[in-house]
C-alpha cells in the first residue's frame, strides 16, 4: 500500500469507505475504497468486494467509474481489502435531488440515459448491478454521469454468492423480483433506474413505509403514484413502462430504455476508432464521450450479417417467445399471490409477536444496528441517509443546528440515538444551517455635517455653494474579504493511514 497516500475520507458506503488518494508511482489523484474492519473479517463481504474489482475492471465505458488497482492492506485488525478507483469530480444524484421538488425534465432525461447508457455497457457484458441509486450515480459539473459501486453486481453465469433467498440492495429501489429473493436480472435494473427518474421527476421516491417489509410489499403490489401533469408524455411512457411489477413486460435491458431516453441506436453500438462524427449528432448528448470498446456488443438489438436467414427464422422466434411470455405470466401471477399472502403473514406475526414480547428467535424482531456518530459527521444529508438505509433504518428525520461559522450548510453535525439501536427507531440528523452572515466592523459616519475643526467657517458663505470649502469629512469606503471553502471540497477529516 506504499504506492497509495490516504490524504481524507470523502464518503462511507454500505460496505467500505471512500477516501481521497494520491498514485505516488503515476502522480495522480485516485479514490481509495477500503472494506470496513468489521467485513473483513467475512470470508464472503471479502469475495463480493473481490468481485466489485472483477466486474468493475471489465467494463470500460466513459460513464462507468474505471477501476486501477486491487489490493489488501495491513491493518491492526487484519488484512483490508481495497480498490483504487477513477477520482470523479462529482456530487452524488441523491445530493441534487431536492425532495418535493421536481427536477427539470430534460435534465433528469439526460442524467438517466447517461446511467442508462452505463448499465448497458455492462447487461452487453453478462453483469446486472443489482443496487442501481441515485447515491451511485456521480454527477460531475458538466453533467457527465458516472456509475459506481458495482459491489453487488455479479456475472450472469457465475454462482451465486448469496444465501437463497437473500435480498441485496436498497429497499427503496429493489425490482419487485428482487424483494421476493429471486434471481436478478438486467430487467431488475431497468425497474431500479426507473425509479430513479421518477424520483428525478417528483423529488419523492414512489414507495415509502414503516419498514423494509412495507416499502417492499409496496413495490409488489401497489401502482406507482401517478406523474405531475407537467412530465413531458414520452418520459412517462418510459417510467411506467421501466416500473412494470412484470419483469417480463419492461424494457429487456437498459440499452432498449437508453433509446427510449433519446440515445441514438448507432451510439450505442459505436465501434471502437469510428469517428464520432459518424454518429448522428444530438445536442442532449454532447457531454458524452464517444462510445467506448464495451459497448461493440449488443446481441438484442444488433443485425446479423445474413438477412435472409435472419427474415425466414424470425416468425418462429416471435411465436416462441409469445408463448413464453405467456407462459411466465401465468407463473409470475402466482409467484405474486403466493409472496402476498407470505408477506402479509409475516408482518402480521412479527407485530404480534412484538407487541407480546414473546419468541426465543432473535431474527423475528427488528435488528439492533451500532450507531457511531463519528461515521456520519461531516456527510451530506444525502450519504448519511443512504448509510442509514443500507443498515435498515426506514425512519430518518432531520433538524437544524446553529452554524457557528465555517461549517458546510446541509452536512451532518450530529446523529442520534448511539450506540446499539434498533432498525425501527426513529434517527434524528443534526444538520449545519445557514452560516451567519458577517457584521459590518465599523459603523457608517454622516457626511452631512463635517466636524468644525476640519472644515473653515464662512458666514457669509451659503451651506448649499461649499465648491470653495474644502471636504475632509471621511467618505464611507467598503471592502471585507472573505475566504469561503470551495463548494467541492470533502467533508472529511483528512485523515490518512
Amino acid at each position: 500500500m506504499s504506492r497509495y497516500e490516504f490524504t481524507e475520507r470523502i464518503a462511507t458506503g454500505g460496505m467500505g469507505e471512500i477516501w481521497r488518494g494520491r498514485d505516488t508511482v503515476l502522480n495522480r489523484d485516485v479514490a481509495i475504497k477500503v472494506l470496513k474492519p468489521e467485513m473483513a473479517g467475512d470470508a464472503r463481504f471479502r469475495e463480493r468486494f473481490a468481485n466489485e474489482a472483477r466486474n468493475a475492471a471489465s467494463l470500460q465505458h466513459p460513464h462507468i467509474a474505471s477501476v486501477y488497482d486491487y489490493g489488501e492492506t495491513d491493518d491492526a485488525s487484519g488484512p483490508r481489502p481495497y480498490l483504487i478507483m477513477e477520482l470523479v469530480d462529482g456530487r452524488p444524484l441523491s445530493d441534487l435531488i431536492q425532495p418535493g421538488r421536481p427536477m427539470p425534465a430534460d435534465r433528469a432525461r439526460l442524467v438517466v440515459r447517461q446511467a442508462a447508457e452505463a448499465l448497458a455497457a455492462a447487461h452487453a457484458a453478462g453483469i446486472v448491478h443489482r443496487d442501481v441509486k441515485p447515491a451511485n450515480l456521480l454527477v460531475r459539473p458538466d453533467g457527465t454521469v458516472k456509475v459506481t459501486d458495482f459491489g453487488i453486481a455479479r456475472a450472469v453465469d457465475a454462482a451465486s454468492l448469496t444465501s437463497t433467498g437473500e435480498v441485496l440492495g436498497t429497499p427503496h429501489y429493489l425490482a419487485p423480483e428482487q424483494a421476493e429473493g429471486k434471481p436478478s436480472t438486467s430487467a431488475s435494473d431497468v425497474y431500479s433506474l426507473g425509479v430513479v427518474l421518477f424520483e428525478c421527476l417528483t423529488g419523492n421516491r414512489p414507495f415509502s413505509g414503516d419498514n423494509a417489509v412495507g416499502v417492499a410489499m409496496a413495490h409488489l403490489r401497489t401502482p406507482a403514484p401517478p406523474l405531475p401533469d407537467s412530465v413531458p408524455e414520452d418520459l412517462r411512457t418510459v417510467v411506467e413502462t421501466a416500473m412494470a411489477k412484470d419483469p417480463s413486460a419492461r424494457y429487456a435491458d437498459a440499452s432498449a430504455m437508453a433509446i427510449a431516453l433519446g440515445a441514438s441506436p448507432g451510439a450505442l453500438h459505436q465501434q471502437a476508432g469510428t469517428p464520432a462524427a459518424a454518429v448522428a449528432p444530438d445536442p442532449a448528448t454532447e457531454v458524452i464521450p464517444e462510445a467506448s470498446p464495451a459497448t461493440e456488443v449488443m446481441p438484442r438489438t444488433q443485425a446479423t450479417p445474413a438477412p435472409v436467414p435472419v427474415a425466414a427464422a424470425e416468425p418462429p422466434r416471435k411465436t416462441e417467445a409469445e408463448l413464453q411470455r405467456e407462459a411466465d405470466d401465468r407463473r409470475a401471477k402466482a409467484w405474486y399471490a403466493v409472496a402476498a399472502v407470505l408477506l402479509v403473514a409475516l408482518i402480521v406475526g412479527g407485530i404480534a409477536l412484538f407487541l407480546s414480547g414473546g419468541g426465543d428467535d432473535p431474527s423475528d424482531s427488528p435488528s439492533t444496528v451500532e450507531i457511531v456518530s463519528g461515521d456520519y459527521i461531516g456527510l451530506s444529508e444525502g450519504e448519511a441517509r443512504d448509510k442509514l438505509e443500507d443498515l435498515g433504518f426506514t425512519d430518518i428525520q432531520t433538524t437544524d443546528q446553529s452554524n457557528p461559522g465555517g461549517r458546510t450548510e446541509g452536512n451532518v453535525a450530529g446523529i442520534s440515538p448511539r450506540g446499539n439501536v434498533s432498525t425501527d427507531q426513529t434517527i434524528t440528523l443534526r444538520l449545519w444551517g445557514e452560516e451567519p452572515q458577517d457584521e459590518p466592523t465599523q459603523q457608517d459616519t454622516p457626511t452631512r455635517d463635517p466636524e468644525p475643526s476640519q472644515t473653515p467657517t464662512q458666514e457669509d458663505t451659503p451651506t448649499q455653494e461649499p465648491s470653495d470649502t474644502p471636504s475632509t469629512s471621511p467618505s464611507t469606503g467598503g471592502g471585507s474579504g472573505g475566504a469561503s471553502a470551495p463548494s467541492s471540497a470533502p467533508t472529511g477529516n483528512g485523515s490518512g493511514r
